[in-house]
């Protein structure tokens, strides 16, 4: 009797991952982003990571290639580098403290300077002031602290002017008419522009070209009061 025996093999080739890498392009952040690569090498790419030099507004891209043992390869999405787009955010926010800082310190040394030059012109026109009351004064310095008086914007004093025979004292309107206080010598002038609307002296006492009194006028004895009917009394009042 004759035995007849067959037998069969199925070879298998199994493909499996011999090595992942990852490659770095960087590039101009205003440039368009790369496409993912097609050779097994593409130009352009580099397998070592470029450091951030802390100045640098470039992107950084990566891409994996994944090569199997059967010599093919297979190239994943290109990704912006987050490492390195913290680093450049934590740079730039490093740099733009410092400009804070630096900006701050600027307008702190520029803060001292202006006070301590006020304190100084301060002091110098307290000098000036006492030297007024003392009867030291001379018409330079009082110009001087007219001058230091308006430009630190005094609204109660805007003019003054001190002459061998006067002190005027007073502010000027928009128009450009001074009205002021005339002293010398003799007495006191009120003025409006050039014209002398009161004056009081020694010799003729309290002069003026208008007045207007609100309550009551002694002259000697007697009194002039104006009364709720729009009337004038006169009475005397003994003196």
């Amino acid at each position: 009797m004759a035995v007849i025996a067959r037998a069969e093999v199925t070879l298998t080739v199994s493909v499996d991952v011999q090595k992942v890498e990852t490659w770095y392009k960087l590039q101009s952040s205003t440039a368009q982003a790369p496409t993912k690569p097609t050779a097994a090498s593409p130009s352009g790419w580099s397998k070592t990571e470029p450091g951030y030099d802390g100045t640098s507004t470039n992107t950084l891209y990566t891409c994996q290639c994944t090569t199997l043992t059967d010599g093919t390869f297979l190239w994943g999405d290109v990704c912006v580098s987050s490492s390195y787009e913290a680093a450049k955010q934590a740079a730039n926010d490093a740099a733009a403290a410092a400009g804070t800082a630096a900006a701050a310190e600027g307008a702190v040394d520029s803060a001292v300077e202006t006070l301590g030059g006020s304190i100084g012109t301060l002091a110098g026109d307290i000098g000036t002031l006492q030297d007024v009351v003392d009867g030291k004064a001379s018409k330079d310095d009082l110009a001087a602290l007219a001058d230091d008086t308006v430009r630190a914007g005094d609204d109660r004093l805007k003019w003054l002017s001190a002459t061998d025979d006067a002190l005027e004292v007073g502010r000027e309107d928009t128009g450009g008419t001074r009205y002021y206080g005339r002293f010398t010598a003799d007495g006191i002038g009120f003025m409006a522009g050039s014209d002398e609307v009161a004056s009081l002296t020694r010799e003729d006492g309290l002069a003026a070209s208008k007045a207007t009194i609100s309550k009551e006028l002694h002259l000697g004895g007697w009194m002039l009061a104006p009364q709720d009917n729009g009337n004038i009394a006169l009475k005397y009042v003994g003196g």
